[in-house]
């Protein structure tokens, strides 16, 4: 008697058990866009709206232009605002390897890792002055900075910025910059 006690209270707790999981399921799955792309960024990193966040730090991509750097030769300036989320003083090139930036040269991708040195005529610019600089320069916890980085170009195709996650080496967002 006491065995059939027993097993009548597993089957009841089993029942009881893939009901609480089906009432789960079906409140999980409907879940509302809103709610799902709330979650979507408590993943970090992420890319949305042209805002790279880290967990030290947000890269939001404010600007593009082509413009001769000190040589003549063409060059991307790439205008983005940096915040600092650490605890500790960062520096904005610490968190430039979440993204790559490639462009198509001969039906092949070809990554821009060599920067430009800019043109005495860009570093005057007021757009750009008030950012020399701030990419290696330490920027406070909570603190948000203007800086420009700059790359040689190897033509006038289109420019793909593509963010990563280095956890796993997925891409999470992608931009194109049409240079013409």
């Amino acid at each position: 008697m006491k065995s059939k006690f027993k097993f009548a209270l597993l089957i009841a707790l089993a029942m009881i058990s893939v009901t609480a999981c089906k009432t789960s399921n079906e409140s999980s799955s409907s879940m509302s866009s809103q709610e799902s792309e709330s979650i979507e960024e408590l993943i970090v990193p992420y890319y949305k709206d042209d805002e790279l966040v880290t967990l030290d730090a947000t890269i939001k991509f404010l600007s593009y232009e082509v413009r001769d750097d000190k040589e003549g030769n063409p060059s991307l300036l790439l205008l983005a605002e940096y915040t600092n989320l650490a605890d500790e003083k960062r520096i904005p090139i610490q968190d430039f390897w979440y993204f790559t930036v490639s462009q198509t040269v001969e039906q092949e991708e070809v990554f821009l890792e060599e920067q430009a040195v800019i043109s005495e005529k860009t570093a005057k610019d007021s757009k750009y002055s008030h950012t020399l600089g701030n990419k290696v320069s330490e920027v406070d916890p909570g603190e948000t900075v203007e800086f420009i980085y700059s790359l040689k170009l190897e033509n006038t195709n289109p420019v793909k910025l593509t963010m990563m996650s280095l956890v796993d080496e997925h891409i999470i967002g992608e931009k194109i910059l049409n240079l013409e």
